[in-house]
């Protein structure tokens, strides 16, 4: 289980929102098995849920393809997923959220 200093060093520069996020999960001390987190962006949301996962469990991230115009705004979700690479928990489909053929490559939890 995570430690209050777990919490506090994983949120150091983030901003209050998300430090409060962690504090907030923190308090309830869940063990999640999955997480589907649509709009990973930079991912710093990703890292709170990543700290909370179960073992064995699984956290996916979606968000638009960076390089497609045809999607929307430009994000920085490459280098979120190579920032989360090493742990095999952390998942990341790439696609449009509102679209049926994304939602079948979330559909693994």
């Amino acid at each position: 289980m995570i430690t209050y200093e777990q919490v506090k060093k994983v949120r150091k520069g983030s901003s209050p929102e998300i430090q409060m996020f962690a504090y907030w999960l923190y308090g309830f001390k869940p063990v999640l098995n999955c997480v589907v987190e649509i709009g990973v962006s930079t991912g710093a949301s990703a890292s709170v849920w990543q700290q909370f996962l179960a073992p064995d469990g699984i956290f996916i991230g979606v968000d638009i393809d960076l390089y497609d115009p045809t999607q929307g705004l430009f994000s920085p979700m490459k280098k979120t997923v190579e920032r989360f690479k090493d742990d095999s928990r952390m998942k990341f489909v790439i696609g449009n959220s509102q679209l049926p053929n994304t939602f079948d490559k979330v559909k693994i939890c």
